[in-house]
């Protein structure tokens, strides 16, 4: 498997390659085929998000401190830099995304969207070149790109409650806003932090269309809503009370995947809002948790290692230290076949460096020896 790894201390990107099986904190265990330290500049401007463009020929990272950068993802040299980008340093990226297109959405918490189209990269005219500026209402904590439909995306942070919107031409339109649940026993409003969303299948009743949205909240909260039915959320749990910061569902939209500030990574039914399995292993908050095909995930945070797990199983398939707090992950293969054969192909290597040295040192010994015949 091949993963990219973004890190907090360095400010780089590592790009990790191992097989099923490596865990770095045992010695007798499989270790990673190689590990390989790109574009690192410093803590103060490190990588909160990033993404691989759809044609795998860009890495594009958005990076604290307000700057947007552009790589080959192939040698990882810089194409292109945009800065101040969140329209103040405080103001940190919450989302990177691609469309179906070649347009790059880049969303802050005080509610700017950049809007990059890579086709303009190379163009030498300065206005075609310079990114497009979108507000939304802030704060924002996450920001996310409907895969079924082009152009819909939702958002929603702190006190500021799930909004979906359509992004068309540079111009941005409300379509819907959710509505906060009912008063609690206290007869007080429940508060409202969006961490993250989801868009699931789209449904359709009666012809009516409409929007299916898995959300979860910093209170602790997993939300399904139903744009067509009601503003309120048709299905609401609160599984924990701690945060809830990452959002994913399997295959089926049975069940979703989040975890917590406090290390938790678990499977929760959406039926009944009950944990069906835990990913074992994290210490502290878990930032990144990636879903490659709904086969693996992919988590990441405080305690510095990388973990690889069977979605369905939770079972543990890969555990990689990378000496630095993780802030983002991107799985770019699975292909143990692949990695099996690079990794022949690199012990084949060491063993024919090993017998050149070998050899070269035998021929210097054979030309010490001649030498000291002929003086004699």
């Amino acid at each position: 498997m091949k993963l990219l790894v973004a890190l907090e201390d360095t400010g780089s990107i590592k790009e990790v390659e191992c097989l099923r099986g490596t865990d770095t904190s045992v010695q007798t265990a499989k270790q990673p085929i190689s590990i390989v330290n790109h574009v690192a500049e410093s803590r103060a401007t490190h990588i909160l998000k990033f993404l691989v463009t759809s044609d795998s020929k860009y890495v594009v990272a958005a990076r604290k401190g307000g700057a947007i950068v552009i790589y080959e993802r192939d040698t990882f040299e810089e194409v292109k830099r945009y800065t101040n980008m969140t329209a103040n340093e405080s103001s940190d990226f919450v989302s990177l995304i691609q469309d179906s297109t070649s347009l790059i959405y880049a969303c802050c918490e005080n509610g700017v969207v950049s809007v990059i189209d890579l086709e303009n990269l190379n163009r030498e005219d300065n206005d075609t070149q310079h990114p497009i500026k979108l507000e939304l209402v802030a704060p924002v904590s996450c920001f996310v790109l409907n895969p079924n439909q082009k152009g819909i995306f939702a958002y929603g942070g702190k006190d500021n409650e799930v909004k979906v919107i359509s992004i068309t031409n540079g111009k941005l339109e409300q379509l819907w806003e959710s509505k906060n649940v009912p008063l609690d026993q206290l007869r007080l409003p429940v508060p409202v932090w969006i961490s993250g969303i989801n868009f699931l299948d789209t449904d359709s009743v009666k012809g009516q269309r409409g929007y299916h949205l898995l959300v979860v909240t910093r209170y602790g909260h997993i939300r399904m809503y139903k744009t067509w039915l009601k503003r309120r959320p048709v299905k609401t749990f609160q599984p924990t009370t701690k945060p809830l910061r990452t959002i994913t569902h399997t295959s089926t939209n049975s069940n979703a995947v989040s975890s917590d500030s406090a290390g938790l990574v678990g499977k929760f039914s959406l039926k009944d809002g009950k944990m069906v399995g835990k990913y074992h292993g994290s210490v502290g908050f878990v930032r990144a948790l990636y879903n490659y095909r709904y086969s693996v995930i992919a988590t990441g945070g405080l305690d510095r290692y990388v973990r690889v797990y069977d979605l369905d199983t939770c079972r543990i398939l890969a555990k990689v230290f990378v000496t630095s707090q993780i802030t983002d992950i991107i799985m770019l293969e699975d292909g143990e076949k692949l990695m099996e054969e690079k990794m022949i192909r690199k012990e084949k290597e060491k063993e024919q460096a090993v017998k050149e040295a070998e050899a070269l040192w035998e021929e210097l010994e054979k030309n010490s020896s001649t030498r000291k015949k002929k003086k004699l």
